[in-house]
């Protein structure tokens, strides 16, 4: 299959506006608007509600309506594919008549019935535990089971190794035993260990099926994961620089 490029920022911030604006720019930062040879599949992501936030007074988004409402209008203006997470059951059915690809966060991707409720809508993407061994990543996809829906991806996103996120290349050719594997080379990048440059660069030399990158017009003020972010305006040098790009 072609590959895969899930982008978009962390959340909705400000308005409805804002995120169909950052799906524009990041629409014309990418390297095909250029070169059409380059043979990506361009999936935008937003999160409607960061319920995992660490602090109780932590900024969560937009929520679902507004969120939902954006991403139909990027879908029908820029002609790509959309991507959320769910937190609970019922959200599945609520975002199916929009959302493309929907998208099982980290913090919950051992819980069997969130899994199961989301793979009934279509395709979904796990994003494995920092936490977790590339078993129980297998043991996630396989709690599918007999439902018919599209294979499952899995989103590497690194692992826990004290209270940093270390993004170890080993993983992605072990969790490609279970499912088309995307490299998260964004939220492992505010360790010492590494960057989304050198993240990126490893994940595409190693083949990897998909690349999930959180940007944002100024990560400095972002209201979510403002560490790890990247700046649209790099995205294009990002990817142009990948082996699997030429």
């Amino acid at each position: 299959m072609s590959k895969l490029l899930i982008a978009g920022p962390c959340v909705g911030e400000e308005s409805e506006q804002w995120i169909v604006d950052q799906a524009g720019a990041i629409h014309d930062a990418l390297p095909w608007t250029a070169s059409p040879q380059i043979n990506y599949k361009w999936i935008f992501k937003c999160s409607f509600d960061k319920a995992n936030r660490t602090e109780r007074d932590s900024y969560r988004g937009l929520g679902l309506d507004t969120t939902l409402r954006a991403l139909a209008r990027v879908k029908a203006l820029f002609g790509c594919e959309v991507t959320t997470d769910i937190h609970e059951v019922w959200q599945a059915s609520e975002v199916k008549p929009v959302i493309d690809v929907i998208q099982i966060p980290a913090m919950l991707s051992r819980q069997t019935d969130l899994i199961r409720a989301a793979a009934r809508k279509g395709q979904i993407n796990i994003k494995v535990g920092t936490n977790m061994t590339v078993a129980q990543a297998g043991s996630a996809v396989n709690k599918i089971g007999q439902i018919e829906s599209p294979k499952p991806w899995l989103t590497y996103r690194g692992t826990a190794f004290g209270d940093e996120l270390v993004f170890e290349p080993s993983r992605l050719f072990l969790l490609g035993s279970f499912a088309p594997v995307i490299a998260d080379v964004t939220h492992s990048a505010s360790s010492r260990r590494g960057n989304q440059l050198i993240n990126a660069r490893v994940a595409a030399a190693l083949d990897v099926d998909g690349l999930f990158i959180e940007c944002h017009p100024q990560p400095a003020i972002a209201k979510s994961d403002k560490a790890t972010q990247l700046a649209i305006r790099n995205l294009r040098l990002l990817l142009e620089g990948l082996s699997w790009a030429k």
